[in-house]
């Protein structure tokens, strides 16, 4: 009996003994329990922090000073809405020429999409980079019929950087505005590009003298567009005609001095395109295949100067050049 007694108790002492063991289980999982509920709602809060934050991003950032991030998309829209404002036929021209990786204007537009994050460029600066990187594009390294190993261009300072364009090697600027493009034997091939009427307004002189380009048929239209120019330097390259003078020059009725020496210039000179360079001082036509007799237009460039025009096929004597007519040439 006492032994039993014992035994009663000994298992008395075990039931008293789990029951706390219960009670500590307990409480252990409601603190757990509100743990894992509190950990939950911090962390749904941070997701919706972040999501709110978040979601600001994806959109086009309107402040002036650039910052926040702009999608291409956006930009691209910009851009060609600017180039739209510029230039219609130029735009139109973007619109097909973007949706070639591997043309100089695709690459023109990755390379302004790129730099313009951090930058808030007014329409006239973004017409002027665009058309300079076309410039770049288009003549750097191109292979054609008369460049078969092109090398890249021998100086590129400043160019397609950050700094401003008017920083860049061979560019002249008034006023912010490019009025000249300078780019005297430095290795350029390929063609100039249509895109420089962006700049038709202010752009009036350019000398890519000692080059490679080669220019053929409406791709010499470029210089009927660029009317304001009073100087046209592009002596040593491959301007290539059958028809005399490149039939856009007459256009150019601002021109004072223009130089296309050392080209592939064959036929006729016109009518047409001398007389509608009544302010003529300056002109050279030097080792070119142009032929026939003189037009009598040449005869009456009263304010022509210099003259030069020996190396060719000319098939008439020099009777034209009479005092009262050319009075200043020499």
């Amino acid at each position: 009996y006492v032994h039993s007694s014992i035994a009663i108790m000994m298992s008395d002492e075990g039931y008293v003994h789990e029951v706390g063991n219960s009670g500590k289980r307990r409480r252990r999982l409601i603190y757990g329990g509100i743990f894992v509920v509190v950990l939950v709602v911090v962390v749904v809060i941070i997701v919706v922090l972040t999501a709110g934050g978040g979601g600001g991003s994806d959109a086009p950032s309107t402040g002036g000073g650039g910052n926040g991030a702009q999608s291409s998309i956006d930009l691209q829209d910009r851009i060609h809405a600017v180039l739209d404002a510029g230039d219609a036929d130029s735009a139109a021209a973007a619109s097909v020429a973007w949706q070639d990786p591997n043309s100089y204007q695709s690459k023109a537009l990755s390379w302004l999409v790129s730099d313009f994050e951090g930058n808030n460029y007014l329409e006239a600066q973004l017409l002027q980079r665009y058309s300079l990187a076309c410039l770049y594009y288009a003549t750097y390294s191109i292979v054609t019929l008369y460049s078969e190993t092109p090398t890249p261009w021998k100086v590129t300072t400043n160019w397609l950087s950050s700094k401003n364009e008017c920083e860049w090697h061979g560019i002249e600027c008034t006023y912010s505005q490019v009025t000249g493009i300078s780019l005297i034997d430095n290795g350029l091939t390929g063609k100039l590009p249509m895109e420089l009427v962006l700049m038709k307004t202010t752009l009036n002189s350019i000398d890519f003298s000692v080059n490679t380009l080669y220019m053929t048929g409406n791709e010499l239209d470029v210089f009927g567009r660029l009317t304001k120019l009073h100087t046209i330097i592009m002596d040593d390259n491959y301007l290539l005609t059958t028809d005399g003078l490149p039939s856009s020059l007459q256009k150019c009725t601002d021109l004072e001095k223009i130089n296309l020496s050392y080209n592939l210039l064959e036929g006729p000179m016109q009518q047409n395109v001398l007389s509608s360079w009544s302010k003529l001082t300056h002109m050279e036509i030097e080792s070119n295949y142009l032929d026939g007799s003189f037009p009598s237009a040449l005869g009456s460039l009263r304010q022509l100067v210099y003259l030069y025009i020996r190396r060719n096929n000319f098939q008439s004597n020099l009777d034209f050049v009479k005092v009262g007519n050319m009075a200043n040439i020499f």
